[in-house]
């Protein structure tokens, strides 16, 4: 019954032959899916397979009747029957399945309706047939992009059903191509059109695309990247300040350390029996929770302790601090410990390592009962020598602040999470402490740089991963922690499905146009060579006085013209055919060649010398040359020729104003000026350098209305160049404006990535820098050198809020103006620094002295452009980055941006720097009233004790000889009033501090 089935090519026609082949296709194809449909449906159950497997049954049912109404001679309607159901199922797909599947059967239901229509289908029926095609294929793709219900996703659907039916097209496309010369030229037309049309919108919707992702990924990773060593930096600063405070404050336990130690007695064992014994104490007092335990009171009520107290009152932050002896008992504590002997704990190990010391920085743990999250930091305290560890310090750090700050940080981007990873396989996130997989550390530490794409939380992401590290504590890199700063992919990439969601509607809009225009043009192009065909035939059977009409000037006006004049002088035209061909072809060959080299030349002088050149070489002309407009558009600015003559013009910086000349009139007009005989034109413009030319062509280089420069070729002949020429040079003209906006895109692009490195160099260098004045000064040195500016300062707001203070100015002329201590006040309306600091937003004037607010500085006269923009830190304006240039209209929106980041990432550095200056200028000075204390304790009399604290207190504070009086009636020694310094009282005046003593 096959074999029956099968047209003989005995005897039955090649098209009909083709038509049987091209059915088949379709019941073989919805079999396929047919049979995926069903398996899938098995082994899920959803309904929407079970839908769309009745759907496609139907479909393959179809098929089968097509194929047979075919073989019965009725091929038109077996046509009519297969797109009539590929138009009405294929929308329900797209309405059940994932979102892409319907974008591609929309395609492919417009390629295949417009291609077997014109095999299967003829007169009206094919018109009709493609609109049917046309309006399936959009419903396809719009209920793809905008129908939000029901579907069903499957990785394996999401490549079987493209494939299958890309397969069927190619499959289609070949068996039409066989019979593709035997189709009327109107269908010819109107399939050649509408498929061309869809291919070239469908390549470069792709490249628009493919790039525009790239651009936004790119843009993604860097800004990930930024964050992630923004925020390992925040960590690595505040454990590097605790650890230094810490350090800071072992100076204060020598003593009592030593004391402890050397209050042992016997060898190490009977010391090591001692210690269990009082932990068994220890542990049975903590079980019984009596601070009062004669052991543990004596731990936590002794001075060592009082100066732990008192430093976790000053550093809440620290839950819990304690110090062991070298032998890891508890000499001192904050709170009642659960043991006494902590030599055991890793960490006591790792600080006291063998005597050495060491500094142990822990895993991040979560507390049940305090539901903090904290870490453990150990510090050796050494001898007075720093020969060895004489004991060890140990305190648990709360990290909820600086997890608040990084959350709230991350939560500045949208969609995104800060997550903390530990070497003990944990990761801290937003709400818990959980178990990471082996294989997803693995994947996580192995992660690209800048960013790659990991599943965190059961959420695909873009992350990026940093490693906090510190500038003097090695023991901070050595922890091992790793910050991920992520962003949900959804998010991520939501810029770039609306962009394809925009580019899909602007595609289908021009696909609809292009329909359109393929219809009327197939209509009006086909008629006239019909008429030409017919009067063809006549001529071929040996009419050669038939005349054909061609009214028209166009082409099929021309072949008509062609087609007459070859009746009247047959053999001549035979020549001059055979010579216009040749010129044609050389400047087809030519263009394509211009073409080939363009579209790999992103230089733009490289360019325009490969053009101008590549001219004169192929055609023989005189000379050729390349004129820009400028920045102004008023001036057209040699920046090509050939010859020494073209070197000569471009030394001297030839240009030409707008409108003068056949190349200003190019410019003006935006249409080609063509002379062929220079001496009859008045607006010619003789060039000494030239002196041979003797006609002239420019050819406007645009893009739409836009004129971007001219293309000016000369020729040494009279009439040497034509139309011919014309056409040819307006060709390349348009091929040179694209690629010299590839050219200018290229350049912003490398110049925003430039500029980005320099921004993240910028933050490189600042971010050990921990001395704010100094942090400052090299932000604007730094920024003045490598973005090539005239000069660049920094502004700082002061404490009332009301005056911007000049604090750091690049070079001699900065640190004079900071010399003079300029300010600005922050409601100047002449002040851009001002008005950056009131509106918190970029502000730039490229043309300073055309703005009526500009505020001049006579040490820098050649300001022509400038910007200031905010530093900003959790939303409060801190001061001002103000960047100057001696170049009119050197900043950009990107450059403001780009200088915002740069603002951003200082202003988070100097609120770093001070506050890393505040905590150490705090810490020496309870270091140094803590020493004081001490010394006053180890006094025996009450005079002692005063001279003692005049003393220490007059070194400490720099001042002069002191009186003390005594207070009657108090209890213990305390200070009443402040001392003063002599320069603030009169002359022989003397400080008094009253104090009060034990009687």
């Amino acid at each position: 019954m096959f074999k029956r089935l099968i047209p003989s090519p005995d005897t039955t026609p090649q098209q009909a032959r083709n038509a049987f082949w091209v059915l088949l296709v379709f019941p073989i194809a919805y079999i396929t899916v047919f049979a995926m449909y069903l398996f899938l449906f098995i082994r899920t159950g959803a309904w929407q397979l079970q839908i769309l497997t009745f759907a496609v049954a139907v479909l393959a049912v179809n098929g089968i009747i097509a194929v047979f109404v075919n073989r019965a001679g009725n091929r038109g309607l077996a046509g009519i029957l297969d797109i009539t159901a590929m138009a009405l199922i294929l929308p329900v797909t797209s309405m059940l399945l994932s979102g892409g599947i319907g974008l591609v059967l929309g395609i492919i239901t417009i390629v295949v309706s417009s291609l077997v229509s014109g095999m299967l289908l003829s007169g009206k029926y094919i018109t009709r047939a493609v609109i049917v095609g046309i309006v399936s294929g959009l419903a396809s793709i719009l209920l793809d992009l905008f129908w939000p219900f029901s579907r069903f996703n499957s990785p394996t659907l999401n490549i079987f059903v493209p494939v299958i039916a890309v397969l069927s097209v190619i499959v289609f496309a070949i068996l039409i191509a066989r019979n593709f010369r035997d189709y009327s030229l109107r269908t010819k037309l109107l399939v050649a059109m509408l498929n061309v049309a869809f291919i070239v919108m469908l390549t470069f919707g792709f490249v628009a695309y493919v790039t525009s992702r790239n651009r936004i990924l790119t843009d993604v990773g860097a800004l990930l990247q930024s964050n992630a060593n923004a925020q390992a930096l925040i960590i690595g600063s505040y454990i590097d300040e605790h650890i230094d405070t810490l350090s800071i404050l072992t100076a204060q336990f020598k003593n009592a350390i030593t004391d402890a130690n050397a209050a042992y007695t016997g060898n190490t064992t009977e010391i090591q029996s001692e210690i269990a014994r009082l932990d068994e104490q220890w542990i049975a007092a903590d079980q019984a929770g009596n601070d009062l335990d004669p052991l543990v009171a004596s731990r936590l009520n002794n001075d060592a302790a009082s100066i732990l107290k008192e430093y976790r009152q000053s550093f809440p932050e620290n839950a819990e601090v304690f110090i062991t002896d070298r032998y890891g008992a508890v000499v001192a504590a904050t709170n009642r410990l659960s043991d006494l002997y902590q030599a055991d704990e890793a960490w006591w190990q790792t600080a006291y390592n063998n005597g050495i010391g060491n500094v142990y920085v822990g895993n991040m743990e979560y507390d049940e009962s305090s539901q903090t999250f904290a870490t453990n930091i150990a510090i050796p305290i050494m001898t007075p020598d720093s020969a060895q560890v004489a004991g060890v310090l140990r305190t648990t750090l709360t990290m909820e602040s600086l997890l608040e700050v990084l959350y709230a940080q991350a939560k500045t981007v949208e969609g995104s999470h800060t997550d903390v990873l530990f070497p003990n396989g944990k990761i801290v996130d937003e709400e818990d402490v959980e178990d990471v997989s082996p294989e997803l550390q693995a994947s996580i530490r192995a992660a690209a740089r800048p960013y790659d794409e990991l599943t965190l939380h059961d959420i695909q992401a873009f992350a990026s991963v940093a490693t906090i590290q510190s500038d003097d504590n090695p023991s901070v890199d050595e922890a091992g922690w790793l910050v991920i700063f992520h962003q949900e992919r959804e998010v991520a990439l939501a810029p770039v499905n609306a962009q394809l969601r925009t580019m899909i509607i602007l595609g289908l809009v021009v696909a609809g146009l292009a329909a359109g225009t393929a219809f009327l043009l197939a209509r009006f192009l086909s008629a006239p060579i019909t008429a030409l065909t017919s009067a063809a035939q006549k001529l071929a059977a040996g009419d050669l006085a038939v005349e054909a009409k061609g009214e028209s000037r166009d082409e099929v006006g021309q072949l008509a013209g062609a087609f007459n004049a070859m009746t009247r002088q047959l053999r001549e035209l035979i020549g001059t055919l055979e010579q216009r061909v040749a010129d044609r072809t050389k400047a087809l060959s030519t263009s394509t060649e211009v073409s080939r080299r363009l579209s790999t030349i992103l230089d733009r002088d490289k360019l325009v010398k490969e053009v101008v050149e590549q001219l004169v070489t192929a055609f023989g002309y005189y000379y050729a040359h390349i004129y820009l407009l400028d920045e102004a558009k008023e001036t057209l600015v040699m920046v090509g020729g050939t010859g020494e003559a073209g070197q000569t013009m471009l030394a001297r910086g030839h240009t030409i104003p707008k409108g003068r000349g056949l190349v200003g009139r190019a410019a003006e007009t935006n249409a080609i000026v063509l002379v062929s005989d220079t001496s009859k034109e008045a607006d010619w413009l003789p060039n000494e350098l030239l002196p041979e030319t003797k006609a002239e062509i420019a050819v406007p280089i645009s893009i739409g209305d836009e004129v971007l420069g001219v293309f000016d070729v000369q020729h040494n002949i009279v009439n040497g160049l034509t139309e011919q020429d014309a056409d040819v040079l307006q060709s390349i003209a348009n091929q040179v404006s694209v690629a010299l906006q590839n050219t200018r895109q290229y350049e912003n692009t490398q110049k925003i990535a430039a500029d980005m490195s320099v921004v993240a160099n910028v933050g490189i260098a600042t971010s050990t820098i921990t001395e704010s004045g100094h942090l400052l000064q090299e932000v604007v040195d730094l920024s003045k050198r490598s973005f090539n500016l005239y000069h660049a300062h920094i502004y700082l707001l002061n404490e009332a809020g009301d005056t911007l203070e000049l604090s750091a100015g690049a070079g001699e002329v900065g640190r004079q103006m900071v010399a003079e201590k300029r300010s600005i006040p922050l409601g100047s309306q002449q002040s851009l620094v001002a008005r950056a600091a009131r509106t918190q937003e970029g502000v730039v004037v490229n043309n300073v002295t055309a703005a009526p607010d500009f505020l001049p500085n006579l040490l820098l006269p050649n300001t022509r452009s400038e910007m200031a923009v905010p530093m900003i830190v959790a939303g409060k304006v801190i001061g001002v980055l103000d960047v100057q240039s001696e170049i009119a209209n050197r900043f950009t929106d990107v450059d403001v941006s780009i200088q915002t980041t740069l603002a951003s990432q200082v202003a988070v550095a100097f609120q770093n720097a001070r506050s890393f200056s505040q905590t150490q200028h705090q810490a020496e000075r309870e270091t140094a009233v803590n020493l004081i204390t001490q010394k006053i304790q180890n006094t025996t009399s009450v005079e002692a004790a005063l001279k003692t604290a005049v003393r220490e207190l007059g070194h400490k504070l720099g001042m002069k000889p002191t009186l003390v009086t005594l207070e009657p009636g108090a209890s213990r020694i305390n200070v009443k009033e402040t001392l003063m310094t002599n320069q603030q009282n009169s002359p022989g005046e003397s400080e008094v501090m009253k104090t009060g003593v034990s009687k």
